[in-house]
């Protein structure tokens, strides 16, 4: 932090299921001193019983604000419940326990087996000298041990069963009803024909979700899909209006997605979702920052740095049929549901 502060930049990371990144905006006068920098936290790590225990407790610190937070704990802990058994049944923070439990020993075995050349992506974009860069890399990283080839992840099966979900959150203001489904991750050849769906069902204010619970049914209603790299959710929470049910809301969900499925999108939300996806991705790759994670993205999920340039154009060829198809295929009628708020007030059935 102290090197890249120095230059004038600004640093910082962060960690999902699938990967750590570590973030240095900067002049381009100080890139030799982050390369070093990058290079040096690759090389080896330093732990010594104060630095860990800092550590642990900003992590304790962060699990805490979340907890904090009306409806966090609730999804996070039914999100959990959707994929376990899987590399994805655990959280990235940690449980309690875990951060209670955890060493040095474990700490340094852990940096040692995954921070290493073989398992690291580096992106640089922006105006520096191409050569100049090259050279510092070759100076900073060419020295370091490659590293064992990481083995490829075993392949594993979700438990797609549907599953009914009540859980008390004592913080929150309202109720909220969310329907999900499994779909697929962001390698999966039909990767972009969800994000499509997901713009049609709840993705832009002409959306069917949108135009048909949002207001007449619901306060709100937003959309909170997501596609790592081997996993994804389609998922849709609505806060409904006080005379409205959730019985009537998920009615409406299963007239919009039988309709999908039977008859896929009409032209014009076909056009318009796709034009709202592609407007998305190009904005961005506005700034350094956008082009990079998309660089490094491509780069991690297919092993291709212009992946971003072909997806964009991919999304293009989409018609109805293809969307209709795997409209059919994921949007099955035995949904998920999860009903959470505080329920003091309120009688379950």
């Amino acid at each position: 932090f102290r090197l890249v502060r120095d230059t004038g930049g600004a640093t910082n990371a962060t960690t999902d299921y699938d990967s750590t990144q570590y973030w240095n905006t900067l002049p381009s006068g100080g890139l030799p001193r982050v390369l070093f920098a990058e290079a040096d936290r690759m090389r080896s790590l330093r732990i010594t019983p104060a630095n860990l225990e800092n550590q642990r407790a900003a992590i304790q610190e962060e699990g805490l604000g979340l907890a904090n937070l009306p409806y966090v704990s609730a999804a996070a802990e039914f999100g959990l419940k959707l994929w376990a058994g899987t590399p994805y049944g655990h959280s990235p923070i940690g449980t309690e326990e875990d951060l209670a439990a955890l060493t040095e020993a474990e700490a340094l075995a852990f940096h040692a087996d995954y921070y290493a050349p073989s398992n690291a992506v580096l992106v640089i974009v922006g105006g520096f000298e191409v050569e100049s860069a090259r050279a510092s890399i070759a100076e900073t990283f060419g020295t370091l041990p490659a590293g064992a080839a990481r083995p490829e992840r075993e392949a594993f099966e979700v438990d797609r069963r549907t599953r009914a979900e009540v859980i008390a959150d004592p913080l929150a203001l309202f109720p909220v009803y969310a329907v999900v489904w499994h779909s697929d991750g962001a390698r999966s050849s039909d990767a972009l024909a969800l994000r499509v769906i997901d713009r049609i069902l709840l993705g832009h204010s002409n959306a069917r979700f949108a135009r048909s619970i949002r207001g007449p049914l619901a306060l709100d209603a937003y959309s909170v899909s997501l596609a790592f790299r081997d996993v994804g959710l389609l998922n849709y929470v609505f806060a409904p209006r006080t005379f409205a049910s959730f019985e009537e809301i998920e009615a409406v969900v299963r007239d919009e997605i039988a309709s999908l499925r039977e008859q896929g999108p009409t032209p014009a939300e076909l056009c318009e979702s796709v034009r709202r996806e592609q407007f998305e991705r190009l904005a961005a790759l506005d700034t350094h920052e956008g082009v990079a994670a998309a660089i490094a993205r491509g780069v991690l999920l297919g092993d291709d740095p212009y992946r971003f340039a072909q997806q964009l154009r991919a999304l293009d060829a989409l018609d109805r049929e293809a969307i209709r198809r795997v409209a059919r295929r994921v949007l099955v009628e035995d949904f998920l549901t999860l009903e959470t708020g505080s329920y003091t007030h309120l009688t379950l059935p």
